[in-house]
């Protein structure tokens, strides 16, 4: 549905800045689901095809290192070998934001993070468990120049 709605808002509008973030939990099992049977994530059928460039849409956290790229932790029953940090919360956004695109603001490199020290930050004031499950993601969007 959210993908079908990108497409229209491309077949309305040349260039769209659209931003799609959230908790987009695949579920347990899911790298066993595509290992084994051939199937695409979500995020995977979110994003597009990347055959039509226009309309594929940027994940945030692309360039951030790899142990960083976690926003919750927990054991995946179905699937045991998967590592405990687990990446469920995404921000995606259109060409539009980026250098090239047309938006007045735009998604520099780096400019997602998992913002994991302010998470531990209010951990260790609240105390553990007052806080969500998640760990926060942001995306710094700076003003167009020229």
């Amino acid at each position: 549905m959210i993908r079908a709605y990108i497409d229209r808002r491309f077949q309305q509008e040349a260039d769209p800045s659209i931003i799609v973030l959230g908790d987009l939990n695949d579920g347990p099992g899911k790298e066993v689901m595509e290992r084994e049977y051939l199937l695409h994530d979500l995020i995977s059928n979110l994003q597009g095809e990347v055959f039509f460039a226009r309309k594929f849409l940027n994940h945030a956290l692309f360039d951030q290192p790899d142990h960083l790229r976690w926003t919750a932790q927990f054991s995946d029953d179905l699937d045991p070998e998967r590592s405990e940090h687990i990446l469920l919360d995404h921000i995606l956004f259109t060409q539009a934001l980026t250098s090239g695109g047309t938006s007045p603001l735009v998604a520099r490199a780096r400019s997602g993070w998992v913002e994991h020290l302010a998470f531990e930050e209010a951990e260790a004031l609240l105390g553990r468990g007052m806080l969500s499950d998640h760990r926060p993601v942001s995306l710094r969007l700076v003003p167009r120049i020229g």
